[in-house]
């Protein structure tokens, strides 16, 4: 099982076989988790507003969320706004059509491409929907991809979803005993696939162009499987025993593609990024005031302080705050996201 990250929905490889976690925190995975914080029994995705209202007509009574450039369409009955579902009294047992430019568009896009489990994440689930991942990665037999939503339609980077994805990529790690307290699996791994798979690895004694002998060879060569340890993206299986797998290697061992390279790095990225605006903080449960200054430095945070929305920036900085994963499945015409069984 690898732990990979995708900067943006149409950078995720080999989709078929990657349980995927997409981030979109600022706003639209916050609010499908608040929506079931709230009781609602099952939200169905719209491509458009228009395709909303048209899902709403089939299903008969049926809620109206989303939005276009930030603001709810005419004639919704929520935009997409965390803050304004976690307050409404009346969405138990209730269905909802949603979309919005960003996040909705990633968990459709991924579901129609073949993925088999497409997980909403966000600070307010991250412990939740990672366990939820991870089990079902294990499982399956698949990878992991935790995916930022991005802006612009998905064509753009944006660093909310980025650090968000770095929280969840940090709670993946420690589920699969590579935190940084728990190197001594994370670095046999490592070692494992470098020395099998990884043409990069060479030990230090074959190397030609500086000369090492004794206590020197043996720092370098220290240094270098320490290095590899760090890395978010490793095999799994091989850390937790190689469990049905003959190799002892992960089920992608020695997949070093550029696109492989590319999910290795997105999550390190991610990773030290999320570290970096947590400081003194437990990574596991950052405070609300971290994830709000970090928030305060993306574009997306920008917007929503500007435009009067910064109850919707607190509602998304509220991390570990809910125990729901919004989970999205096809079924005929219609794309559905319900609630994972607990």
């Amino acid at each position: 099982m690898n732990i990979e990250m995708a900067m943006l929905p149409g950078l995720v490889r080999d989709t078929p076989r990657q349980v995927c976690i997409v981030v979109d925190v600022l706003r639209a995975t916050t609010t499908l988790c608040a929506m079931f914080e709230r009781g609602v029994r099952e939200v169905y995705l719209g491509a458009d507003p228009f395709d909303v209202k048209a899902i709403a007509e089939r299903l008969g009574d049926c809620l109206l969320a989303g939005e276009r450039n930030g603001l709810a369409p005419e004639d919704f009955d929520f935009g997409n706004s965390p803050a304004q579902v976690l307050i409404a009294d009346y969405l138990a047992g209730r269905r909802v059509a949603f979309c919005t430019t960003n996040g909705t568009k990633a968990l459709r896009q991924l579901i129609q491409a073949g993925a088999p489990l497409v997980l909403a994440g966000c600070l307010r689930n991250g412990p939740a929907v990672a366990q939820a991942a991870f089990n079902a990665a294990r499982q399956r037999r698949c990878d992991i991809t935790v995916v930022a939503s991005g802006r612009g339609h998905g064509s753009n980077l944006a660093l909310d979803d980025i650090t968000a994805a770095g929280y969840i990529v940090y709670l993946l790690r420690q589920l699969a005993g590579l935190d940084e307290a728990q190197q001594t699996a994370a670095s046999a791994s490592a070692s494992a696939v470098a020395e099998a798979d990884d043409s990069d690895y060479a030990p230090v004694e074959q190397r030609g162009d500086v000369a090492y002998s004794g206590e020197n060879e043996r720092n370098a060569e220290k240094q270098q499987r320490a290095a590899g340890a760090r890395y978010a993206f490793v095999p799994y299986d091989v850390a937790l025993g190689g469990a049905g797998n003959s190799s002892g290697l992960g089920s992608n061992a020695g997949d070093y593609s550029d696109e492989a390279r590319m999910a290795e790095e997105g999550a390190t990225m991610a990773l030290r990024l999320y570290l970096s605006f947590v400081g003194a903080d437990d990574p596991a449960r950052p405070a609300s005031e971290t994830m709000l200054a970090a928030f305060n430095e993306s574009s997306a945070g920008h917007h929503l302080l500007r435009y009067g929305w910064a109850a919707d920036t607190l509602a998304a900085a509220e991390a570990g705050a809910a125990n729901v994963v919004p989970a999205v499945s096809i079924e005929g015409d219609e794309l559905v996201v319900r609630r994972l069984p607990s």
